[in-house]
């Protein structure tokens, strides 16, 4: 195999491990298309934010009639996962720390939280869809993309029909 990296050249390669998440352009390059389904009508606003001053060891949940946030917290940082879901037949606005306070106060009452700062913003369009193999030859796709910067999640939700993952050597 001869990928050609980013940066431009070429390398020459007996194995291939490809961790490049669920837009992998080495999973579309080898030809390993998703399977499953994708949920028009479930989407999330989902971020890493700053702001509130709250306890660090528990999720919080701001359930209302028809709707909820929820902020967890990402450990190892001074930041939480908005998260918010996006109602069925509602076109999403653009995801900003703007946008997001505007929620917050919609969804949890004001109560004087103020969100400061953002690092990642989007909506998120549920999608259960996966790979029918983890290797091609001689490529091989690693499940999922997490920044090294996070530890590790302490607990894992794998569908029950997912492959399961090679032994660890």
């Amino acid at each position: 195999m001869h990928p050609t990296p980013c940066r431009g050249g070429t390398i020459r390669a007996r194995y291939v491990v490809a961790a490049d998440g669920g837009r992998s352009g080495t999973r579309t390059l080898i030809g390993l298309p998703l399977v499953g389904q994708t949920y028009a009508q479930q989407r999330w606003y989902l971020g890493d934010v700053t702001g509130p001053d709250l306890d660090r060891d528990h999720m919080h949940i701001w359930p209302s009639e028809d709707r909820m946030l929820g902020l967890t917290p990402l450990p190892g940082t001074d930041l939480g996962q908005f998260q918010s879901p996006i109602l069925p037949g509602v076109v999403p606005g653009t995801p900003s720390l703007e946008c997001y306070q505007r929620l917050f106060d919609e969804r949890a009452g004001s109560d004087g939280v103020v969100l400061t700062s953002v690092t990642w913003l989007s909506v998120y369009q549920v999608n259960v869809r996966m790979v029918e193999t983890y290797r091609r030859g001689r490529v091989l796709l690693r499940r999922g993309r997490r920044p090294r910067a996070l530890p590790r999640p302490r607990h894992r939700v794998v569908p029950e029909h997912a492959p399961a993952d090679p032994p660890r050597r």
